[in-house]
């Protein structure tokens, strides 16, 4: 069995699947446990690392390869 989806049924389909993701990610709360100040997580390439000019202490950075 096939299924064909027109083009606005995948817009719709891929901006709640988006929304879900925001929901989840705006609820995960991540603490340092020495400080008890929230981290939040960030990841990207090494370019995209070095191109951060103000490190953020309360940011995790994770650097993919």
């Amino acid at each position: 069995m096939t299924v064909v989806y027109t083009q606005s049924q995948v817009d719709a389909i891929g901006a709640k699947i988006g929304g879900a993701i925001k929901k989840v990610r705006d609820n995960i709360n991540i603490t340092d446990q020495n400080t008890g100040q929230a981290l939040n997580i960030w990841t990207g390439t090494q370019a995209q690392y070095d191109a951060i000019a103000l490190k953020n202490p309360n940011v995790l950075y994770v650097v993919k390869p």
